[in-house]
Formats: C-alpha cells, sequence, structure tokens
C-alpha cells in the first residue's frame, strides 16, 4: 500500500469519477454536505484517505470527489493506493462519529440534544424537509448554537414528549422572538394546569399525545405531524387565537412561525440544486452510480 498527500481538481474529479468500475451509490445529501464544507472552507486534513485498488480504480471516496465537483474547488486529501480488493471489505464497518459526538469533543453539555436541537432549527431555517438532510455544515451549526444561546435553552422537561429535543429546538426559536410569550406558552405546555379547552397549550398537549400513540405509518411522519402541531400551536398563543383542536393533514407545507423571518419557499439552492447538477452530470455519462 502506497499513502500520500494529493490534490484533486474538479476535473481530476470528473475523469476518475467516469472511469469508476460499479460501486455504491452515490449519496446526495452526503455529497452536497461535503461541497458545502468545502466552499465553506471547512475542509482539512484529516486523516481519512481517498483509495484506489491495485489496477488503479477508485475504491473509497467517491462521494468527496462528487463534492469536489459540486463545489468547483479542489481539496487537498490522504490518498491509499494499491489496496488489495480483499481489504475493501473491512472499509466503512467502523461506528460512525455524529454531530452529538463532535460537539461533545469540543466541550458542549448534552451534546446529542443539543445536535438535534441545531438540526430541527437549520431545518425550518432553510425551509427543507422537516427530517430531511442537507449540507449542514459544521460552522453554521455553530452559529445556530450561539444564535439561540441552544446551551442555555436545554430544558429536561421537554423529555417528558416524544421527539423531546425537538420540541425544545422549537422553542429555542420562539424564545428567540419573544422570550416572556415563549416562557409563558412553554410552562403551560410543560405542565398542562389550569388550562381552558380552547387554550392553544391544551390542543398542542393532546395533539402531541395523540401523534404519538397513532398507528402513522412511519416515524418521520410522526415527526413532520408533531413539529406542525407545535408550530400551529404557537401560532395560535402568539396571535392570541383560541383553538380546541391543532389540525395536521399528511403532506400539507410545513406552517411558518409566526414572529419568525423564515423563508416561506425551500433553499433549494442549498441542497436541491447541488442534487440537480450531480444528477445532470450522470445523465451526460460524467459520473456513475448516482442516487438522488
Amino acid at each position: 500500500m502506497e499513502l500520500s498527500i494529493e490534490e484533486f481538481t474538479p476535473q481530476q474529479a470528473r475523469q476518475i469519477l467516469s472511469k469508476q468500475p460499479k460501486n455504491r451509490k452515490l449519496k446526495a445529501a452526503k455529497c452536497a454536505e461535503i461541497a458545502a464544507q468545502i466552499t465553506g472552507g471547512e475542509w482539512t486534513l484529516n486523516g481519512e484517505t481517498i483509495k484506489f485498488n491495485k489496477s488503479g480504480s477508485l475504491r473509497d471516496g467517491q462521494n468527496r470527489l462528487m463534492a469536489v465537483i459540486l463545489a468547483n474547488n479542489p481539496i487537498r486529501t490522504a490518498v491509499a493506493r494499491e489496496i488489495d480488493d480483499k481489504a475493501f471489505e473491512s472499509v466503512d464497518t467502523g461506528t460512525k462519529r455524529t454531530e452529538g459526538d463532535r460537539l461533545e469533543l469540543k466541550g458542549y453539555k448534552n451534546a446529542n440534544k443539543l445536535a438535534s436541537m441545531v438540526k430541527i432549527i437549520w431545518q425550518l431555517e432553510n425551509r427543507l424537509c422537516v427530517g430531511g438532510s442537507g449540507p449542514l455544515t459544521h460552522k453554521a451549526g455553530e452559529a445556530i448554537i450561539r444564535k439561540y444561546d441552544l446551551q442555555g435553552q436545554i430544558d429536561p422537561s421537554f423529555d417528558q414528549f416524544p421527539y423531546g429535543s425537538k420540541i425544545n429546538g422549537l422553542f429555542a426559536v420562539f424564545n428567540h422572538i419573544d422570550s416572556e410569550a415563549s416562557d409563558a406558552f412553554k410552562a403551560a405546555v410543560i405542565l398542562g394546569e389550569n388550562l381552558s379547552v380552547d387554550h392553544p397549550a391544551m390542543a398542542l398537549r393532546r395533539q402531541i399525545l395523540f401523534a404519538a400513540s397513532s398507528n402513522m405509518a412511519r416515524v418521520k411522519m410522526i415527526l413532520t405531524a408533531i413539529v406542525a402541531y407545535v408550530i400551529k400551536g404557537w401560532n395560535a398563543y402568539y396571535t392570541g387565537a383560541s383553538v380546541k383542536r391543532l389540525v395536521y393533514r399528511g403532506g400539507e407545507p410545513c406552517p411558518h412561525i409566526e414572529g419568525s423571518n423564515f423563508p416561506d419557499v425551500p433553499r433549494e439552492d442549498l441542497y436541491l440544486n447541488a442534487a440537480g447538477r450531480a444528477k445532470k452530470a450522470f445523465e451526460r455519462g460524467q459520473i456513475v452510480n448516482w442516487n438522488a
């Protein structure tokens, strides 16, 4: 095996991918995530290698090379060549480091909960599908932690609810909009005491428990419904409306958060365009095994 540090340009990446033998399908979200790290200046030499077998064929690193094409910027990375094909059976069999693991290494407390809060806020800020993926960079995630003071907003009281960390993240957004109204609404939702039948907090408590106990087909659908219920409950409370029942119909767009300046349409330039560009490259024969 030969080890080296090499630079890969977009042109080189296209050439390598165009000659690539059968391999795993490219992952759109991962390619876009790495591309965002490259363009944002977050790409670093971290010891991970792009791997080639003894025939010179790429066997590991296709998502990184696709990201080079999407970012239209070169990268320097470790490279391993002349690897026996049998050795690739053990590649990527270790446990992947999560965003919670990374935040814990940086000294954050309650790191897994914090990572969950960051993700839901980032998705809502960019109007992306709840539960979906996209190029959330480390720099963007830590900017969200600072903006919403997430470390100080973590509240174990939300653990009584399904997806408590996601709900906690939503209330951090509400707190950023109006801390006094958010605190009052949070107390009503968590305690559920002395609430009228048409109080938004009472309606929200009922719907969260219903969603958690219902026979919804997929976990992601339950999460999407709960996020929608929490936002609709906040909207009613924030605008002074009475509501006995919060309604969510599967497939409806995520509601706008009253008091926020979040966009009303998806930030397609963040992820969808990146995936689209890669898919077109596949259609032109420039890359293979694209999985949008």
